[in-house]
C-alpha cells in the first residue's frame, strides 16, 4: 500500500495519460502512466480515474505517496479531463481512436500541419482541415459529427464524475439519449439501472441521492423492488416470495420493512408488479408472470390433444428404421420412437452416448419416408449445428425458426403463423429458458407433435426459469429415460466419468496413457493455474496436435481466483498473443487482433448471441470499431458495445452449454467450494469430445460430486400450476384473455 509523503497533502497535478497499466472495468481503479506538464517527466498516476485513454489530459488533486514496491505515485482524489495542449499530446489524443474518421495517421498529419492550434481548428474551424492530404467532405463531416458527439460524451462524463460514478458507460448513455442525456438522467436516475447495460441499482441510487432524491423516496423504493426481482430473475428465478422480496429490497434500499411492503401494494396494484399463488405467495415482474401463466396453459392443451396419426403402425415403423440404420433399438429406444409418434408431446432424457440422437435420427426417417415435414431446433447455433450433423437434417437455432425480427424484438411465428411442421424436435432443451419457451409453445399449431430431448441432470438455463425439470416433475407428458451407453461402445473413459458422476460417484481417477480422461492432482490454486497454462498452451498441442485458439478450451467453476475464469485468461492470452502486439483499450482490455472473444449477451441487431466464440480480424480506430469473425461471418462492434465481449480461451462452465470442444480442461479447486456441485461438474465432463483433463485436488473433486444442488432450487410455479390442472382436468389454468391481454 503506498503511504503519503511528508509533503502537503493535497496538491494538483496535470498531465497527459501515455499508458494504461491497469483498469478494473468493475470497481473503475486504475494505474496509469503519464506525463506531468510543468516537469516533462514521466509519473505513476493511481485512483477511480474510469476508463481513460492514451492521449487524455487530466487535472486532478490528490496526494503524492511512496508505494514500497512501485515507488512514487500520485494517488488521485478528484479529477477532471481537460483537452491536450502540446503537440505530442494532441497527436496522442487524436491517434488513440477517440474520434471516429481521425486515427494515427491522420493525427500525425493533423498536428503536422496546426501544431497546437489542432483542436481549436476542428471545434472553431473544422473547414480548414480539408488542406490536410486525405480528408475530403465525406470524412470532414464524420469528423464534424464525432467531434460533437466527444463533446457532448465527456459533458455525460463529467456529470457521472460529480457523482462518484464511473464514467466508462458515457458514450452507451449518450447514444441512449442523444443531447437531452443529462435531463433524462437528472429527472428519473433510476432508469440508468433499466436501461443502460452495466450501470446497476447502486450507481443509479448515488446519481439520485446527490440530486436531491431522499431515502424513502417511493421513486427510489419502486426502483429498489424492481432491481431485487431483476437480480433474482439473473439467478434464474421466475418469482420471488412476498416476504423475501420485502426482505431483500429492504436490506439494499436500508429502509424498515413497512415503507418497502407499501410500496409493493401499490407497485401491484398500478400492475407492475403481479401477485399469485403457486402455492406460495409469488411476486412476478409482468412479463415473466406472462410467459409463465401463458406457457402453462398451451403446454396443457397440447398435452391434451389427441392428433391424426402419423404412421398407421409404429411398431412396423420402428422396426423399418431399425433395419434402414443397420441396428438393434433398446427397449427403451423403440419406446421412445413409438411415444412421439403417437403423444402430442413426449420428452426424451438421458445423459451422454445413450442414443438421444439415434431416436431423433429414427423419427426423421420415418417422418421424411412418409413425406411428413419435420423441424429441428436448438436454443444456440452450436447446438443446432451438432442436432444437424447427427441427424443428417437441417437444424435451427430456435431464435430464426421462430422467426425473430431484431428490430421489432418480435416472432414472424406465433399462434396466427404457426409453424407449418407435422413434428418439432427441440434439442438441448435444459437451456430452454422460460420466455423462449413461452415463444416456442406460442408458435406450436394444433395437431403438431412436439418432442423435446434433453438432459435434466446438466445445469439450468441461463434465463430464468427451469423448464426441462419442471415439465418432468409435473408428469403432464410421457417422458422417456435412456440409460444405456452406446456410444464407442463404452471405451470411452469420458463417457463412463460423466454416467459415474450422473450417479454421484467419484470416476476412476487412475490415468492410462491412451485413455481420453486424466486426473492432474495439484492443490494450491496458482499451481493449478500454471498448469492448465502448460496443458493449454503446450503440451496438449504437441502430443495430441491441437490448435490452441480452436480445440482446446478451458472450463472454470468460477469467474476470480487464481484458477478463475478471468486470471486463466490474462495468462493463457500473454503466452498465445505476447505483450507487445497492439491493440485498442476499452473497458480495462486490450483488444488485439487474433483475440479470442466470447458473446456475453443476446444481441439481436447483430444476430450474435450469449456464448457466441469468435476472433478479433480487425481493430479500426478511424471508424472505432472492432471486427469479430464468429462462424464464418464478420461482426463489427463500435467501441462502445465492446462490453458485450469478453476473452474466451477460458469460459464459465454455465457459458458452455450445448457446445461440444476437441479439449477440456477444468480446474477443481477448493478455493471454488461455493460452486462445487455435481449438475456442474457433470455439465463441464460431457462438453469434452477428444480429450479431458481435470486439474486440481481430489477433495475437491468429491465434494463437486457428492453435492446436490438443492439448496438452490430456482423459484418457478410452472410445475405447481400443470399438476393443478391435471388435478382438475384442465380447469384450474385460465383462459389467455382472463389472464393479461398483453403478452410478452
Amino acid at each position: 500500500m503506498a503511504k503519503p509523503t511528508p509533503e502537503s497533502p493535497t496538491q494538483e497535478f496535470e498531465g497527459t495519460i501515455e499508458r494504461i497499466v491497469f483498469c478494473n472495468p468493475e470497481t473503475q481503479y486504475t494505474v496509469a502512466r503519464a506525463q506531468a506538464d510543468t516537469a516533462g517527466v514521466s509519473v505513476v498516476v493511481v485512483g477511480k480515474l474510469g476508463e481513460l485513454n492514451p492521449g487524455e489530459s487530466i487535472r486532478a488533486s490528490g496526494q503524492w505517496c511512496q508505494h514500497p514496491t512501485y515507488g512514487r505515485q500520485f494517488e488521485v482524489a478528484s479529477f477532471q479531463l481537460v483537452l491536450p495542449h502540446t503537440v505530442q499530446g494532441i497527436e496522442k489524443y487524436l491517434g488513440s481512436g477517440l474520434i471516429e474518421g481521425i486515427g494515427p495517421i491522420y493525427a500525425k498529419r493533423l498536428v503536422r500541419e496546426f501544431g497546437e492550434e489542432t483542436l481549436e481548428i476542428i471545434d472553431q474551424r473544422s473547414a480548414k482541415l480539408l488542406e490536410v492530404e486525405g480528408i475530403g467532405p465525406k470524412r470532414l463531416d464524420r469528423i464534424r459529427e464525432a467531434w460533437a458527439r466527444q463533446r457532448s460524451i465527456r459533458e455525460v462524463m463529467m456529470f457521472l464524475q460529480e457523482h462518484n460514478v464511473g464514467t466508462s458507460h458515457a458514450a452507451k448513455i449518450f447514444a441512449k439519449y442523444g443531447q437531452n442525456a443529462i435531463t433524462l438522467v437528472r429527472s428519473d436516475p433510476y432508469r440508468l439501472a433499466e436501461e443502460i447495460r452495466g450501470i446497476g441499482f447502486l450507481s443509479a441510487d448515488r446519481i439520485a441521492q446527490s440530486i436531491g432524491f431522499t431515502p424513502s423516496d417511493p421513486a427510489r423504493i419502486r426502483a429498489g423492488l424492481g432491481y431485487t426481482l431483476h437480480q433474482a430473475s439473473a439467478e434464474g428465478h421466475i418469482y420471488l416470495p412476498s416476504e423475501q422480496l420485502v426482505e431483500s429490497a429492504s436490506d439494499l434500499l436500508g429502509l424498515p420493512a413497512e415503507p418497502v411492503e407499501e410500496s409493493l401494494e401499490t407497485t401491484v396494484a398500478e400492475g407492475y408488479l403481479i401477485r399469485d399463488q403457486v402455492p406460495e405467495t409469488a411476486i412476478y415482474s409482468k412479463p415473466l408472470f406472462l410467459c409463465e401463466a401463458h406457457f402453462a396453459r398451451r403446454i396443457a392443451m397440447l398435452a391434451r390433444v389427441e392428433p391424426p396419426p402419423l404412421v398407421t403402425n409404429t411398431a412396423a415403423a420402428v422396426q423399418w428404421a431399425q433395419q434402414r440404420a443397420g441396428i438393434t433399438y433398446a427397449p427403451e429406444q423403440a419406446q421412445a420412437v413409438m411415444t412421439a409418434l403417437d403423444s402430442p408431446l413426449t420428452i426424451i432424457t438421458g445423459g451422454p452416448g445413450v442414443g438421444k440422437t439415434t431416436i431423433v435420427r429414427a423419427l426423421v426417417d420415418i417422418l421424411g419416408i412418409k413425406r411428413h415435414t419435420i423441424l429441428l431446433m436448438a436454443p444456440t447455433g452450436r447446438a443446432a449445428k451438432r442436432l444437424s450433423e447427427s441427424a443428417q437434417l437441417p437444424a435451427q437455432t430456435l431464435h430464426r425458426g421462430l422467426g425473430f425480427q431484431p428490430h421489432t424484438r418480435q416472432f414472424n411465428r406465433d399462434a396466427e403463423h404457426p409453424l407449418e411442421a407435422d413434428m418439432v424436435i427441440v434439442d438441448e432443451v435444459s437451456m430452454l429458458d422460460q420466455v423462449l419457451a413461452y415463444h416456442l409453445i406460442k408458435a406450436i399449431a394444433h395437431g403438431t407433435r412436439l418432442v423435446l430431448v434433453g438432459d435434466p441432470d446438466q445445469l439450468p438455463s441461463v434465463g430464468p426459469g427451469n423448464v426441462l425439470s419442471d415439465l418432468i416433475r409435473s408428469e403432464i407428458c410421457p417422458v422417456i429415460t435412456l440409460n444405456q451407453v452406446f456410444r464407442q461402445s463404452g471405451g470411452s473413459r469420458i463417457l463412463h466419468s460423466a454416467h459415474a458422476i450422473r450417479k454421484g460417484e467419484i470416476p476412476d481417477l487412475k490415468n492410462h496413457p491412451k485413455a481420453d480422461f486424466f486426473f492432474m492432482s495439484r492443490e494450491d490454486p496458482n499451481e493449478i493455474a500454471n498448469t492448465i497454462v502448460e496443458l493449454a498452451i503446450d503440451r496438449l498441442p504437441r502430443h495430441f496436435h491441437l490448435d490452441p485458439f480452436t480445440d482446446i478450451q478451458v472450463l472454470s467453476p468460477m469467474h476470480r481466483g487464481p484458477c478463475g475464469v478471468e486470471h486463466l485468461n490474462e495468462l493463457i492470452e500473454e503466452r498465445l498473443l505476447g505483450r507487445d502486439t497492439p491493440g485498442i483499450l476499452r473497458y480495462g482490455r486490450l483488444w488485439r487482433r487474433r483475440a479470442k472473444v466470447m458473446q456475453t449477451r443476446n444481441n439481436y441487431d447483430q444476430e450474435v448471441f450469449n456464448g457466441d466464440i469468435g476472433f478479433v480480424s480487425d481493430v479500426n480506430t478511424i471508424d472505432q470499431n472492432v471486427s469479430v469473425t464468429m462462424d464464418g461471418r464478420e461482426v463489427v462492434y463500435p467501441f462502445q458495445d465492446l462490453d458485450e465481449l469478453v476473452p474466451a480461451y477460458a469460459i464459465s462452465v454455465h457459458k458452455s452449454q450445448g457446445s461440444e470442444y476437441p479439449a477440456v480442461i477444468v480446474p477443481v479447486s477448493m478455493q471454488h467450494r461455493l460452486m462445487l456441485r455435481r449438475n456442474l461438474i457433470y455439465t463441464a465432463v460431457t462438453r469434452a469430445k477428444r480429450i479431458l483433463i481435470l486439474v486440481g485436488a481430489p477433495k475437491a473433486l468429491r465434494m463437486a460430486v457428492e453435492t446436490v444442488d438443492h439448496e438452490h432450487t430456482r423459484c418457478t410455479g410452472l410445475r405447481f400450476r400443470l399438476q393443478a390442472d391435471l388435478a382438475t382436468g384442465g380447469t384450474t389454468i385460465a383462459p389467455e384473455s382472463e389472464l393479461l391481454q398483453e403478452e410478452y
